[in-house]
């Protein structure tokens, strides 16, 4: 194998992403690669990190002088001539079968070089962050570290601490190359619903009744409960607790009759209803948050406080907005001052929310402002919290025919909550990605524009588990 050759049947740092999700879809990119094209959320981080990189390119032309490389050869002439900085190097181990395409490739004072690559990331621990600067220093066949330039500003080194689970990657990596199908896995509703595979996958994993396809059904619980004679949904819902038999994250007569009914839902379609739910007393106003995790210091900035107040029409919506980070500490004071309003206009209150993003979240907003004591503030985090988390009674007390329990997963199902979003494609990560073109919009009108759509998709979330909260009345009145 030579450079020459087509990099497609090289192990290569890029590879590790997929690795770790799904050794199938590790095996697809090589085998059965398709083009897909990101959606806003990835294109949003593709262009941050295009432009991280930038940025630590500027710095580093501003120290040394810095080639861009153009090929594996020109890498290879660049380094025998002593190039302080080179920009894009790429290097190739025919022996090994591995390439890689480190963002630069810095002059020691020994002589030798070290990869460094800039990162979005917070952490220099991920998995694929070690696996990538792990590769590049085999293939540099030296003991110098690498760098990684991470989104927050620092710099991390990575040693011969990382090469354990290089090991364990390239080991892998060329299993799967060797396998003449498809490696057989378990189905993950977290993974699998964002992965470009999905469609591929599906049909065989529905046609098996894959047991994994069942919310609550962790992979490798499905792969024992196959060992024990129970490898389809059907068989699972045909079975008793006592005849299941305690395996990893199915442990325990609870956990085992909650997924014998999960199989029977998903085969009938019907809802279950394990536990009384019990729904606190007072004024519901519902609540929610969208918040930019991609702010220059990565601070979560809640850009958007949204409520729906009585008597939970479209008008009724009511927020806090922040056209930026420096409007951070403005918006958290102008929320507590709205929660003041609400509890000094409805007593008791009860302030709706679905998981616990939003009181996890208060949280951090009175640790970064030292507002732990702040009235308000301890009595929303408090005993008597006002704050109500809808999936607690959701997930305690129903079985429903779906494979995650989101709110949008429950809302838009016909034969459940039946509430649609008006702009389909919306989502958390769909308004970020708005929001950060709200950012940088100079045009006014289009601003406005950007604006009023994140506010719709807000108001339709808040509307949402308002309309779960009615269901979910009728369903024990």
């Amino acid at each position: 194998m030579t450079a020459s050759q087509s990099t497609q049947t090289l192990i290569k740092p890029s590879d590790a992403a997929a690795w770790i999700a799904c050794i199938r879809r590790a095996w697809l990119d090589k085998h059965q690669s398709i083009t897909v094209e990101p959606d806003a959320f990835n294109q949003l981080l593709s262009d941050l990190g295009l432009a991280h990189e930038a940025a630590m390119l500027a710095r580093l032309e501003s120290q040394y002088p810095v080639t861009q490389a153009i090929s594996f050869d020109h890498t290879q002439v660049l380094m025998q001539q002593g190039a302080p900085v080179i920009y894009q190097g790429r290097l190739v181990d025919e022996q090994q079968g591995l390439a890689g395409y480190p963002d630069f490739l810095i002059r020691h004072e020994s002589g030798e070089y070290q990869p460094a690559d800039a990162k979005l990331s917070l952490s220099e621990n991920k998995k694929a962050i070690q696996i990538q600067l792990g590769i590049y220093r085999r293939l540099l066949r030296n003991e110098l570290p690498a760098m990684v330039f991470l989104g927050d500003g620092r710099t991390a080194w990575l040693g011969d601490e990382v090469n354990p689970v290089v090991d364990e990657f390239i080991t892998g990596m060329r299993a799967l190359l060797d396998l003449p199908q498809q490696p057989a896995v378990r189905y993950s509703h977290s993974k699998c619903r964002i992965c470009p595979y999905d469609a591929h996958c599906r049909p065989d994993f529905e046609a098996k009744e894959d047991i994994s396809l069942l919310y609550g059904i962790h992979g490798k619980a499905a792969e024992h409960l196959a060992e024990a004679g129970i490898s389809t949904i059907s068989q699972l819902a045909m079975s008793t607790v006592e005849s299941i038999p305690d395996v990893p994250y199915l442990k325990g007569n609870k956990r085992k009759h909650r997924a014998i009914l999960q199989a029977s839902s998903f085969l009938s379609g019907k809802v279950f209803q394990l536990n009384k739910a019990t729904l606190p007393e007072g004024t519901w106003i519902h609540f929610d948050i969208e918040d930019n995790p991609l702010t220059p210091n990565r601070e979560r900035h809640v850009y958007l406080w949204g409520f729906l107040v009585p008597a939970y029409t479209r008008e009724n919506f009511d927020y806090v907005w922040t056209d930026d980070e420096a409007g951070d500490y403005k918006g958290w004071l102008s929320f507590l001052q709205k929660i003041e309003e609400y509890r000094s206009n409805y007593s008791p209150l009860v302030l709706a929310h679905y998981s616990n993003h939003e009181k996890a979240t208060i949280r951090q907003y009175a640790e970064r402002y030292t507002m732990e004591n702040h009235t308000t503030v301890a009595w929303l985090l408090g005993a008597n919290s006002p704050l109500f988390d809808m999936q607690n009674p959701v997930l305690d007390c129903l079985v429903l025919p779906l494979q995650g329990y989101g709110l949008k997963d429950i809302c838009k199902h016909p034969d459940l909550v039946n509430f649609q979003w008006e702009n389909e494609e919306s989502g958390s990560q769909w308004s970020v990605a708005q929001f950060n073109r709200f950012r940088l919009e100079t045009n006014l009108a289009e601003k406005q524009k950007l604006k009023a759509e994140i506010l719709r998709y807000n108001r339709d979330d808040v509307i949402a588990t308002r309309r779960l909260e009615v269901w979910i009345r009728k369903l024990f009145c």
